[in-house]
């Protein structure tokens, strides 16, 4: 992480990672150590899910990194902040107030629950389950959990939303809406597309994945298929006798994970 830090951000050891290049150095460890688990970041608070399923959609870790206020959090996401912890896919949130980094994976009422990764305990050796002392599981839970003020926190932090499934993408996305609907401040959106640009600067693109432009010269997601026809059609699409799915720019949500 140090050694991705220098690259990313030209810091060297010792020196503070923000929540936006600690989110971007996450993301190229994942990359380099082709993890099974994705991690895809944004910083616009748009995620653009042609780039998080790509050929294939993998468990996916999204991280939105976001300032929320200039010295303060702006009161008016007090209330995204405590929905997005009660969200099914929520991974907690990482931030915590001037020079003091925190994890906050819960709250009540207008304090939240957090985690202080600069409180060590000694670490206990790894034995079978039968074996650990009560003192020993003692370590791993907090006995009075620790809180801070909404008010008290510092307005750069980032969200963190854990989707094992496309389903669970497609619900995130649903849920975020229902709550934009409700008349909550987000700080997040989802579009089909994918993001202007996309690529660390060591990355390269996945196989399996181009772009092609359609007949009214937009650009499309181009998702290359083995030679033999898979079942199910869909309207919104049509298969090129190269083994191509070409989805159209302007299909709807539905077609579109329908079709990846």
């Amino acid at each position: 992480m140090a050694a991705m830090g220098r690259q990313f951000e030209g810091k060297d050891i010792g020196e503070w990672f923000g929540p936006y290049g600690t989110a971007r150095i996450l993301r190229g460890l994942a990359h380099q150590a082709s993890h099974e688990v994705s991690v895809y970041t944004t910083t616009d608070g748009v995620v653009y899910l042609a780039d998080v399923c790509e050929a294939e959609f993998k468990p996916t870790l999204i991280l939105v990194a976001s300032m929320l206020g200039i010295d303060r959090v702006n009161p008016v996401y007090y209330p995204f902040i405590q929905a997005s912890l009660m969200l099914p896919q929520s991974a907690g949130i990482a931030g915590g107030r001037p020079s003091s980094a925190l994890y906050f994976a819960g709250f009540q009422g207008d304090e939240l629950l957090y985690l202080d990764p600069h409180y060590t305990r000694p670490a206990v050796a790894r034995r079978e389950n039968s074996s650990y002392s009560q003192a020993d599981l003692a370590t791993y839970s907090c006995a009075n959990p620790r809180r801070i003020a909404l008010s008290r926190l510092d307005p750069c932090m980032v969200f963190g939303y854990y989707c094992a499934t496309l389903e669970s993408l497609v619900d995130l996305r649903s849920r975020v809406e229902l709550l934009a609907d409700d008349g909550v401040k987000v700080i997040m959106t989802f579009d089909n597309g994918h993001a202007p640009e996309m690529a660390l600067p060591s990355e390269t693109p996945a196989s399996g994945v181009d772009t092609a432009n359609t007949e009214d010269g937009q650009q499309a997601l181009v998702t290359r298929l083995p030679e033999t026809p898979s079942s199910g059609t869909s309207t919104s699409s049509s298969r090129s006798t190269s083994g191509e799915i070409v989805l159209e720019a302007d299909c709807s949500e539905e077609e579109w994970v329908t079709e990846l």
